[in-house]
């Protein structure tokens, strides 16, 4: 699989048009075109970078699996320099594997969040948000915990109304923004209290419900006035059970 059919793959599964990745990704229609329709020899890695961010998988991972194929049950990689490839193509290919060699090199700060928890239940108030940096390098993301790098905070979960997916104990890494799309679990702010909830937005009935996954708990159903009391923080990218990390 090249990677225009790698990215028209990924944008289907996620329902987008092309207009819709254009949009997401701030990259023109007509680059988005071109890549699909596999002229994009010369995709830039700043672009490249931007697919990965909105597909949510490592840059790593996203060219890797554009020039692997499955044979016999067996992976197999081809060559920058193999024939079936214009000599352009190869030399762009090898920038971008020098270029995700350097990122993954990299060292990144997480913040760690010592006092901060959010509660799969019933809310938790935080008052301390002082944090602590952990460098990792880069690679650890990707390789080990299979997540783009970027920048993410580390917080504990209290509770049990996310159980089985989240346990108590467990250790969230959390990629801190304030959108999230339709049925992924995130850090909500309401009012204070900080819950780890699977987000689910009604358009319909112009309401927000964010859901357990344990079925003892209620989920929590906000609309009108309500939601002005509701901050989305974070989305949880990766669950660390309790003990992998001595933080």
């Amino acid at each position: 699989m090249d990677l225009g059919q790698k990215i028209k793959l990924y944008r289907l599964e996620f329902g987008w048009t092309q207009e819709d990745l254009a949009a997401k990704s701030n990259i023109s229609i007509q680059s988005i075109k071109r890549y699909e329709t596999g002229k994009g020899d010369n995709i830039t890695t700043a672009n490249l970078e931007k697919l990965a961010s909105v597909f949510n998988v490592s840059l790593t991972d996203f060219l890797n699996n554009s020039i692997v194929r499955k044979s016999n049950e067996n992976l197999v990689r081809k060559s920058f320099v193999s024939s079936d490839i214009s000599p352009k193509k190869s030399q762009n290919l090898q920038k971008l594997r020098t270029l995700i060699d350097e990122q993954e090199n990299k060292i990144i700060n997480l913040r760690f969040f010592p006092s901060v928890s959010a509660a799969a239940g019933y809310g938790t108030s935080n008052d301390d948000e002082t944090y602590e940096l952990i460098p990792i390098a880069a690679k650890f993301l990707t390789k080990v915990l299979r997540v783009p790098v970027r920048q993410y905070d580390l917080i504990s979960i209290f509770g049990d109304s996310m159980e089985p997916i989240i346990k108590n104990g467990d250790t969230l890494l959390v990629e801190p923004t304030h959108e999230a799309r339709n049925g992924e679990i995130v850090i909500a702010n309401i009012s204070g209290d900080l819950y780890v909830k699977k987000l689910l937005r009604d358009p319909i009935n112009r309401e927000v419900k964010l859901t357990s996954m344990n079925e003892l708990y209620k989920d929590i159903v906000m609309s009108g006035d309500e939601l002005e009391m509701l901050k989305i923080i974070g989305i949880v990218r990766k669950v660390v059970p309790l003990g992998v990390l001595s933080l």
